[in-house]
């Protein structure tokens, strides 16, 4: 009887378990969820165990989420699913194909690698988004990326992000892969 086969299968089987486990990892929609908390009038970031970073969400008037890059309609998704219809409004840029049915955030495709003029648009939309909230009064913005580079240089002649502001709960989550 030769073992050589079975071995080989359980080789495999091994491999696939590994490889499906890996995805699971870094799936953005499940990292938001293993990262990010509601408990109470409590938002919690970070892991149990660990550093976390905590805001008080009565002190703010509105939820805002704004993002940018490919993976973030999931973690849209799972933020939208952590505070429902309490988030007023959500504005995403992400790479054209990436896009997902959610609830309150609105989706501009853009160019990637390359960014285009949709790219543009929607950095100044969610810039200009940032500056009429900051003049009416406290928000809270979950900011989802990952690895997002700085906005188009054509951006930066237009706005610039400055201080916060009022936007004291300013947050960067991001999907480590």
């Amino acid at each position: 009887m030769n073992k050589q086969p079975k071995k080989l299968e359980t080789i495999r089987t091994d491999a696939k378990e590994i490889f499906r486990s890996c995805l699971t990892a870094v799936d953005p929609y499940e990292a938001v969820k293993r990262f990010v908390h509601v408990e109470g009038d409590r938002l919690v970031i970070g892991m149990e165990g660990q550093s976390e970073t905590e805001f008080d969400l009565t002190e703010f008037d509105r939820i805002s989420l704004v993002g940018a890059g490919k993976a973030t309609a999931p973690m849209a998704r799972a933020i939208e699913k952590l505070f429902g219809e309490k988030i007023q409004k959500g504005l995403i840029n992400l790479k054209y194909g990436f896009t997902e049915e959610l609830a309150f955030t609105e989706i501009i495709e853009a160019g990637h690698p390359v960014p285009d003029e949709n790219g543009v648009k929607g950095t100044i939309k969610i810039l200009d988004f940032f500056a009429k909230r900051r003049r009416k009064g406290p928000d809270f913005f979950s900011y989802i990326r990952r690895w997002v580079r700085s906005a188009p240089p054509a951006c930066r002649k237009y706005h610039s992000f400055g201080k916060a502001g009022n936007h004291t709960g300013f947050t960067g989550m991001r999907s480590r892969y």
